[in-house]
């Protein structure tokens, strides 16, 4: 999902907003589409962490990214300012560098 959010900020910055709009709905059509992939992989690490850390970071990076999606949503529609997408984006970093760390833990016991 990650690489898909790099796109994401030349998207923001373009400035006729009907123009933004559907540029927003195409690429979140694309995160429809790697959703799959994701979910599944989401899905084996709910299924076969071997610890509790593991698991919730990986919730924790599935929570963030469904957050993101919904927040281009409604930025899309006008409903939400554009920079609140920055503030869920470093919530989906971060959650990714404590998942990475909780995995890495898991395979070093």
């Amino acid at each position: 999902m990650g690489v898909e959010y790099r796109q994401t900020p030349a998207i923001l910055n373009i400035n006729d907003r009907e123009r933004r709009r559907t540029v927003l709905e195409e690429h979140r059509g694309q995160l429809r589409v790697a959703f799959g992939p994701f979910r599944h992989s989401y899905q084996v690490v709910a299924l076969d962490g071997r610890s509790a850390a593991t698991i919730e970071a990986s919730d924790r990076v599935f929570a963030t990214s469904g957050r993101i999606y919904k927040t281009l949503g409604a930025i899309a529609a006008g409903s939400r300012d554009p920079r609140v997408f920055f503030t869920d984006l470093h919530d989906y970093w971060s959650a990714i560098g404590e998942f990475v760390t909780a995995v890495r833990l898991e395979q070093s016991q």
